[in-house]
């Protein structure tokens, strides 16, 4: 017991005492082994001045600066006086143990001592529950009273594979409530479950199997831009507390992430919190999610490899000298691009894509990348941002991140920040912004828009291929309804009347919509016609 017992203090007085304690100089007649123990332990000290508080192990102190302390009992509480004259002072062990064992309160000095031995170990004991796995944690607690109120303070961390820790809980317990539960017959680990901690005891059963995971986990963190799929997924929050330390994300399986080692953000907090030792690491691994943008951690359990379907490339309705070209174009490796007479400009491909909407613009980009295995990066409004001050390093993050990983970078509706400059500064400025990046961009980039008229002039030199997609003619919509209505798996009893649905005005996307209208609408297992499904289209527009 003696050696976890601890007192807080202010980094502001530790700092004054370490100040005080070298002027004094108490290490004179020390040997040289106290000497440089007592200088290790003074410079730890000051490597966590950046937290307002420390809490300070005893039995680590070294015994010239417990001397140091005890010399003067106005440097420090009482309590922790008598603490620290017991460990380090000339007490009895009897006298030590009649101390520590004092209670403050008695239903706080249970749980802490039952959460100390549960917790406080390097070994699998204890972990807490996320999603639909069980993670083992490493956490620290300690009672006390302050202010008239008795406490038990809690504060757990979850280590990821690649060595990173994220505080799942922290908080407090007051010795009130505990003292309520307990009075209701809870015994203590259901105890800790109803506080909404979802901790519980480790099954030994796990570990041999949980230590496999942990090493195909790290295997896998360290192959940055690795090209995945994830399901549920961690998010480290900004909050610290109870509930929302780490948030978990909804389960989408059809999520597509690239796993990054390293963040990009050095004030995204992976730091360990307060002075507990990280425990085994956990199977999770850091991935930066495509679809929203933001780092996430996932269990190596949750991740897939991404089914690529080259098929899909029949789909698509182009001509075939464009899509022979395309396909070209989005093959070429970075290394084979003709580079610029100046070195300074990036080696790229840029393509434009433009035409009324639901034509297959954005479709192309996709298509293509199953046909060559890369993932889209597509460019979000919020992420670009129209101050002028940040356009120009969200734009140097997003093109990193596409340099780095080798993906598709699609910018849908790209009209928005490349429209005409006009007499508005604010706007040109803008324009020349992306036109000067884009020169500099490394990779493919593939712009999509309603309005290639809107485009300025400067952006047309710079682009490889423009793409211009014609309105759907009556054969190309009822080749469309063809391939929804297949998928579909409806039966429709005359099918040779399809061009009737290839009559109603709709563009390919509508088209899309409507099919998804018709399954949901109508039984599967009943035959239909073409006059039903038409008269049920037109009646929903």
């Amino acid at each position: 017991m003696a050696n976890n017992t601890t007192f807080r203090i202010s980094s502001n007085s530790l700092k004054e005492l370490i100040e005080q304690f070298y002027r004094t100089d108490y290490s004179k007649d020390s040997s040289s082994d106290e000497k440089d123990k007592v200088n290790d332990w003074l410079i730890d000290q000051n490597q966590h001045s950046h937290m307002e508080y420390r809490k300070i192990h005893i039995a680590t102190i070294p015994r010239s600066f417990a001397q140091f302390l005890l010399d003067d009992r106005t440097k420090i509480g009482k309590r922790t006086y008598e603490y620290i004259n017991a460990i380090h002072g000339n007490r009895t062990p009897d006298d030590i143990a009649a101390l520590l064992v004092t209670p403050l309160h008695p239903t706080v000095k249970r749980m802490h001592l039952f959460l100390t031995e549960l917790f406080q170990s390097t070994e699998y004991k204890a972990c807490v529950t996320l999603g639909d796995y069980d993670y083992p944690l490493a956490m620290e607690c300690e009672y006390g009273s302050r202010q008239g109120q008795v406490y038990i303070y809690i504060q757990g961390v979850l280590t990821t594979a690649e060595g990173h820790t994220l505080q799942p809980v922290s908080g407090t317990l007051s010795g009130e409530l505990l003292q309520d539960l307990t009075e209701q017959g809870y015994n203590y680990e259901r105890l800790l479950g109803y506080l909404k901690l979802s901790i519980h005891r480790f099954k030994p059963s796990q570990e041999r199997e949980y230590q496999q995971l942990i090493q195909k986990a790290k295997v896998l963190q360290f192959k940055t831009a690795q090209r995945i799929h994830s399901g549920n997924a961690i998010h480290l929050s900004k909050a610290n507390s109870w509930d929302n330390s780490l948030e978990l994300l909804p389960n989408c399986p059809e999520s597509p992430c690239i796993v990054e080692a390293y963040l990009e953000n050095a004030n995204i907090r992976n730091d360990r919190y307060g002075s507990i030792k990280p425990i085994q690491q956990s199977p999770l691994i850091r991935v930066f999610n495509l679809r929203y943008k933001s780092y996430y951690y996932v269990d190596i359990r949750e991740l897939s490899i991404p089914k690529w379907d080259p098929s899909l490339l029949d789909r698509l309705i182009l001509p075939k000298t464009i899509k022979h070209t395309l396909g070209t174009l989005f093959q070429t490796p970075k290394s084979q691009i003709l580079s610029d007479i100046v070195s300074t400009q990036a080696n790229n491909l840029i393509i434009l894509a433009s035409g009324k909407p639901g034509v297959g613009k954005s479709l192309t980009a996709e298509i293509y990348s199953h046909t060559v295995k890369r993932f889209i990066y597509p460019i979000e409004t919020h992420e670009v941002g129209a101050d002028i001050t940040t356009l120009e390093a969200n734009l140097d993050t997003i093109f990193n991140r596409i340099a780095k990983w080798g993906s598709i970078l699609l910018f849908d509706e790209c009209d928005i920040f490349l429209a005409q400059r006009s007499t508005d500064l604010q706007r040109c400025v803008l324009v020349g912004i992306f036109l000067r990046k884009i020169e500099q961009f490394q990779g493919l980039l593939f712009l999509t828009t309603n309005r290639p008229e809107a485009i300025d002039k400067a952006m047309y030199s710079r682009i490889t291929l423009h793409i211009r997609y014609p309105e759907l003619d009556l054969a190309t919509k009822r080749s469309i309804w063809e391939l929804f209505l297949q998928r579909s798996g409806l039966q429709v009893q005359d099918i040779e009347n399809i061009d009737k649905l290839a009559e109603i005005p709709l563009n390919g996307r509508e088209i899309r919509n409507k099919a998804r209208l018709l399954k949901a609408l109508l039984n599967s297992d009943e035959v239909h016609t073409i006059k039903s499904m038409v008269k049920l289209i037109q009646d929903t527009i």
